[in-house]
């Protein structure tokens, strides 16, 4: 038993509000450049959202779609190892299989993509015979789709970065974070900041009166300091929580300092043993980019890690 789980909703999106075809992963054999539960839209004005390999099969399945949306028909398709089209081989020398539905339920995507706004994940059910799709209350996933009538696969909310603290770290953190297609939350007590693109800035002149935000699987704590005062009170509202990371900048020293305080304010052991024994995955970073870099990695790897519900 396996959950299938994905966070990039825009081809869903995208059929919300016009009408085409729904392309679907729904097995892969050895290489691979996508999951399964990856989705891809081919609109019938020839729109492309998402993809399903490297480039290298979209053309032949965008034909399909527009056959699909003639007949109404689903369309189920393999390529690679196993496939009837010999003259369509993927470079990475595996098998994919491909399900192609034409004009899915619009009312039912929007549904799903309005779940998953509200932080809460949605589960897609998808009749391959018919072509109906369900939202079901469900997060438990077979694999092996293939073989099956139904296939089912988990929208998750999308992955979030808490970024507190000032300088230029935290601001290139952020900046970065945000062009890797993270939502981004900057909480600082700087005065006038720069604006970032795709980046909200959120000012604390108060941390003892701050309403913390909530966290969930969903979301990173990352904090960037160079006067450690308020740290301990920014993590003792997150040590409890299931943000799939929190991280401080810091010396050893001041992470001794930090976890004295912490139980100071009543943290319990486990709890403060969610905070992570490193911050980046690059050691000993000296300016603000390679650290925004190895900051990055270490939160895309934690959120790797929730992707099953």
């Amino acid at each position: 038993m396996k959950k299938i789980t994905t966070t990039l909703k825009e081809p869903l999106k995208y059929l919300a509000l016009n009408r085409g075809s729904l392309v679907l992963v729904t097995d892969t054999e050895e290489a691979s450049y996508r999951d399964i539960g990856t989705f891809m839209a081919i609109g019938v004005d020839g729109t492309r959202v998402g993809s399903v390999s490297s480039g290298c099969i979209e053309d032949d399945i965008a034909t399909h779609a527009e056959e699909a949306i003639v007949t109404g028909q689903t369309q189920i398709l393999r390529y690679g190892l196993g496939s009837p089209f010999f003259d369509l081989r993927l470079p990475c020398g595996g098998g994919l299989s491909i399900v192609v539905i034409p004009n899915p339920d619009e009312t039912v995507l929007a549904r799903a993509l309005h779940k998953t706004s509200d932080r809460i994940p949605a589960t897609l059910s998808f009749d391959f015979l018919t072509g109906e799709i369900d939202l079901v209350n469900e997060t438990l996933l077979v694999v092996n789709a293939s073989s099956m009538e139904t296939f089912k696969v988990t929208l998750l909310p999308d992955q979030v970065v808490y970024v507190f603290g000032q300088g230029a770290e935290a601001r290139s953190f952020a900046q970065l974070s945000s062009a890797a297609g993270y939502q981004v939350r900057l909480f600082t007590k700087e005065e006038n900041i720069e604006n970032i693109l795709g980046v909200k800035h959120i000012r604390i002149t108060d941390f003892d009166e701050f309403k913390f935000p909530e966290a969930d699987p969903w979301t990173a704590i990352c904090l960037f300091f160079h006067d450690h005062e308020n740290e301990a009170k920014i993590l003792s509202n997150y040590l409890g929580s299931l943000a799939a990371l929190i991280g401080v900048q810091g010396s050893q020293k001041s992470r001794g300092t930090l976890l004295m305080e912490l139980q100071r304010l009543g943290v319990s052991k486990t709890h403060i043993d969610k905070l992570s024994h490193k911050f980046g995955l690059i050691p000993k970073c000296r300016d603000p980019q390679t650290l925004a870099i190895s900051v990055l990695a270490h939160v895309a790897t934690a959120f790797d890690g929730h992707r099953v519900v």
